[in-house]
């Protein structure tokens, strides 16, 4: 079988952009920070021994780069920044070789930090 891993890219953190600039009037330098926080948490919680979900991590990481920034960030928008997050689009090539892995038959699998809600939504 073949695994994957899945990651975060410039490129792919587009929408993650565009839903940041619903509250942020520096939408790169939010998701930087939510991205940095994100994984300052993942870190601690792996050093400490403790799991957390990442999403809730996630979630933890924005309302910290939100406060951080002096912003107040609405449940909708709350929603709407966790809904990029879940959606990114993968790297152009991404598709195709999995369907090419795929039609030969040998299994494939998603190797994230994520839960499987948000693996799911991620791999299709």
């Amino acid at each position: 079988g073949v695994i994957f891993k899945e990651s975060s890219s410039d490129e792919r953190e587009e929408s993650l952009r565009d839903a940041a600039a619903r509250v942020s009037p520096e939408p790169d330098a939010f998701v930087a920070a939510w991205r940095k926080k994100q994984l300052d948490y993942a870190w601690a919680a792996a050093i400490v021994g403790r799991y957390e979900d990442f999403d809730r991590l996630t979630r933890y990481a924005l309302h910290y780069t939100a406060a951080g920034a002096g912003l107040h960030v609405g449940r909708d928008d709350l929603d709407a920044l966790m809904g990029a997050w879940q959606t990114l689009r993968p790297y152009p090539d991404a598709l195709p070789t999995l369907a090419a892995v795929r039609g030969r038959g040998i299994p494939t699998a998603v190797l994230t930090q994520g839960t499987r809600k948000s693996a799911r939504a991620v791999a299709g």
